[in-house]
């Protein structure tokens, strides 16, 4: 290099590294390189190194670094595990669980304690509460009527969130999560209050007990009740310290009555076991004094009336058609009323409780959900989850004007995803009315109108402490629509789903958001439950590549948020025992080699066995001489796993043709080489030696005797070849590209430099110093992830992790300000014949 050239590279390399990227520069990048590039070329380098951003910050959080990769982080100045993180807004899954409250906000600077005045203040009436940061707050005050209390902490809501096995306790006017209650293990869809004690159901669902927690006390007892099969549970005030459990999903069900005053559950009395109330039991309903139970079974097609005395049919029921779902009831105007809604016609009933007459039947734009049915605190109103094609709604029924007004929920179907073993109900303390659903509960005001939606992790079954009407809230008002549901993972699956560690395999996914939401993904690829890395924005292009090094069987999870919603899927990965068998490279050192050469071909052999870690089926070949090359010995002896001819011979001269390099025999069974030459003039190895980059070399050309761009493998996943813009399909490759920042595309491939170069090496104008592009950087030359997930591609069983360090395209163009002369290799191809 030129004084005056060394002198602009060194200038130019202080000017990118201490600022942004230009245009221009990259321009100059390449022409001191001796390379010439389009406008359009420079501007797409310009615009990677321009958008690169922190990568060990996870993507779930904003306004403080928290570190990916990290079993548990802790807020500042608190107990735990796990680095300290300073205050953060949740912007897509909280998977550390920093934000119990769901208000998307966490590890927050406490408040200044307010001094205690020495004076009393009066009274100040009661004002809406503050808006909270991401969700949003009421905005007008209603006066309470005489009786009732205005204000906060007089109704509380308890939810089962089943995928944190927690119960959490939220105020219903202000709906905030006040209390969380660790149940101590799997919690079940189950939920009833009696006084101060709460019942769920403990274990999977075909096999719950039913445990009991009061709040009281802190007692929590996991086997209060036996084994029941997927229970519903049901408290009432008019039967105290009795609870009331139906068993779903099964044909016949049956309804148990316990007395739960005592240190277990005792049973008081069992419905027949032949059927009386139907099968596949989707609701039940406690009648206002206590005597009755309706119940909603998917047959007979009736709502069943059962004498809690003795759990008998009391020969009442109510028409409904088809498959009831849900049933409620309410008293107005001293007239006990029934309802019923069904999965067949969309029909909302209405019946009086004593002469079983049908009052109204009003159409609704759907069918009931399961549990999705409920009268209003006054019982003027009729409110029904409903299903209607790919959208659902919250409808309710104005009964004195027959008015039908709907509000949206999530956009999607609620029997299929959202509201199987989700519920309706209406608090009897504010009024409103609360949906669980996946991973959120929306709430509604008293008038059917959208309030907010509240983050939960698989909320399902709800209980109420109110037993009257306690407060009357601010109308909530949204300040944006709701969300129309969680995002959608139509698809995620591994290249490679089971073989001999190392097991190394990309992963793909198919996702998309109601809404059109950007999304994140979170990545638990290992199944340790610990997310290793994020991606956002996150689209159905992305990948992430991940070796496998233990044995066993483990499910890799993918989470998507919108930032509101999250959903996950698994995949199952099974991992057998290491091959006893480890990759062996076989080098046959021909022509007069010094030591010092062979040693190159020897480190080369044994740095390829580090990242090639399967053996293959061992054989046998037979060549005769100059067969594979002209200069190529003959050779008949046994293959394990690859056996490469080394020659060094004089052939022209001095920069001339360095050689020939390539496979000779392959196997007859997935392609991969058996027997391979590598040939080089030894006039050129003498200058290679002089200026140190024999090794990279020889380890570049033994990449193309293993079948890098050699094979016909290789072309097979090459899209473009012939083209001046060719691209690599392989899938672990593109999963490696796009975890060093190169993108969503397939790998770049040479589309210059002619045979023996173009379609047999990575893209030099993008990959720049990476070991297999076609041209020979001075300093290091690495043998990239991306060249590794190749070989995966290609059918060897490889390990990333001996992989060398290597950023992307623009990390090397940024880096690395060195000229590089091209590789002139002619590239063999295989014989006709394999073995």
């Amino acid at each position: 290099m030129t004084r005056r050239r060394q002198v602009m590279v060194v200038a130019l390399a202080a000017t990118v590294l201490a600022s942004g990227c230009s245009l221009k520069e990259v321009q100059t990048w390449f022409a001191l390189r001796g390379h010439s590039i389009t406008a359009q070329q420079a501007k797409d380098i310009a615009d990677k190194v321009n958008a690169q951003s922190t990568a060990g910050c996870d993507a779930n959080y904003a306004d403080f670094c928290v570190p990916n990769n990290q079993t548990s982080v802790r807020c500042a100045g608190t107990d735990g595990a796990g680095p300290e993180v300073g205050p953060v807004r949740i912007v897509g899954w909280d998977h550390f669980g920093l934000d119990p409250d769901g208000d998307k906000r966490a590890c927050q600077s406490p408040p200044t304690a307010t001094p205690t005045p020495l004076v009393t203040a009066p009274t100040a009436p009661p004002t809406a509460p503050p808006p909270l940061p991401t969700t949003p707050a009421p905005t007008t005050t209603t006066t309470a009527p005489a009786g009732q209390i205005p204000g906060t902490g007089t109704s509380f809501m308890y939810v089962a969130a089943s995928d944190a096995d927690v119960i959490r306790k939220i105020d219903t006017v202000t709906l905030d999560v006040v209390a969380t209650y660790d149940v101590g293990g799997p919690l079940g869809d189950g939920l009833a209050m009696s006084g101060t004690r709460l019942f769920y159901g403990a274990g999977d669902r075909q096999h719950m007990t039913i445990g009991m927690y009061d709040i009281a006390t802190g007692e929590n007892n996991r086997s209060y009740i036996g084994g029941v099969y997927e229970p519903l549970l049901r408290t009432s005030p008019a039967l105290p310290g009795r609870l009331v459990v139906a068993t779903t999903h099964t044909s016949p069900s049956t309804l148990y009555l316990y007395d739960v005053t005592g240190d277990s559950g005792v049973r008081l009395r069992q419905s027949s076991p032949h059927g009386a109330i139907g099968g596949n039991l989707k609701e039940v309903e406690i009648s206002a004094d206590g005597t009755r139970i309706w119940t909603a079974a998917g047959a007979p097609y009736v709502i069943s009336e059962v004498r809690t005395s003795d759990l008998t049919l009391s020969g009442g029921s109510f028409e409904t058609g088809a498959y009831p779902t849900a049933t409620a009831s309410a008293i107005v105007g001293g007239t006990e009323l029934v309802a019923a809604g069904t999965a067949y016609n969309r029909t909302a009933f209405v019946f009086n409780a004593a002469s079983r007459e049908l009052l109204t039947n009003t159409p609704i734009p759907g069918e009931t959900a399961d549990r999705g049915l409920q009268f209003s605190r006054d019982g003027s109103k009729l409110y029904a989850a409903v299903e209607a094609g790919a959208s659902a709604d919250l409808v309710t029924i104005d009964r004195a004007t027959s008015r039908v007004a709907t509000a949206p929920m999530f956009g999607r179907t609620l029997s299929d995803l959202y509201f199987d073993m989700g519920e309706l109900a209406v608090d009897p303390g504010t009024g409103r009315v609360f949906v669980t659903a996946h991973d959120a509960v929306s709430v509604y005001n008293p008038d059917g109108t959208y309030g907010r939606t509240l983050s939960q992790r698989g909320p399902r079954s709800m209980a109420f402490s109110a037993t009257g009407p306690t407060s009357t809230p601010p109308t909530l008002v949204p300040t944006s629509l709701p969300n129309a549901g969680p995002p959608v993972i139509s698809r995620f699956d591994a290249s490679h789903s089971s073989g001999p560690a190392p097991l190394t395999t990309a992963w793909q996914w198919t996702i998309s958001d109601p809404d059109g939401s950007p999304l994140i993904c979170s990545l638990d690829l290992d199944g340790n439950g610990v997310v290793e890395s994020t991606i956002s924005p996150c689209t159905s292009a992305a990948m992430r590549t991940i070796t496998y090094t233990t044995a066993g069987e483990r499910t890799a999870r993918l989470y998507v948020s919108d930032g509101e919603l999250t959903t996950s899927d698994g995949t199952l990965v099974r991992v057998f025992e290491p091959s006893a068998d480890p990759f062996d490279i076989t080098i046959r050192p021909n022509g007069s080699m010094t030591s010092s050469q062979l040693a190159a071909f020897t480190a080369a052999a044994q740095r390829w066995a580090r990242v090639i870690r399967t053996g293959l089926p061992d054989g046998t070949v037979a060549v005769e001489a100059d067969e594979c090359d002209d200069g190529a010995p003959a050779y008949t002896g046994p293959v394990d796993d690859l056996v490469i001819e080394a020659i060094i011979t004089p052939i022209d001269g001095p920069d001339g043709i360095l050689g020939a390099a390539g496979p000779c025999l392959v196997r007859s069974s997935g392609g991969l080489p058996a027997y391979g030459i590598m040939q080089f003039d030894s006039a050129d190895v003498a200058m290679l030696e002089a200026d140190g980059s024999f090794t990279t070399v020889v380890l570049h050309e033994m990449a193309h005797v293993l079948a890098f761009g050699s094979v016909a493998g290789w072309r097979a996943i090459l899209d473009g070849a012939g083209t001046a813009n060719p691209t690599f399909d392989g899938a672990v490759a593109r999963a490696a590209w796009s975890m060093i920042g190169g993108g969503s595309a397939s790998v770049p491939v040479e589309g210059l430099g002619g045979p023996g170069t173009a379609g047999g090496h990575w893209r030099e104008s993008v990959l720049d110093n990476e070991l297999m592009t076609g041209w020979l950087n001075e300093g290091p030359n690495p043998l990239s992830t991306v060249t590794v997930g190749a070989m995966a591609d290609l059918g060897y069983g490889v390990d990333l992790a001996g992989a060398d360090s290597y950023g992307s395209a623009v990390s090397a163009f940024r880096a690395l300000f060195t000229p590089s002369r091209k590789i002139d290799v002619e590239l063999l191809s295989p014989l006709d014949r394999t073995i």
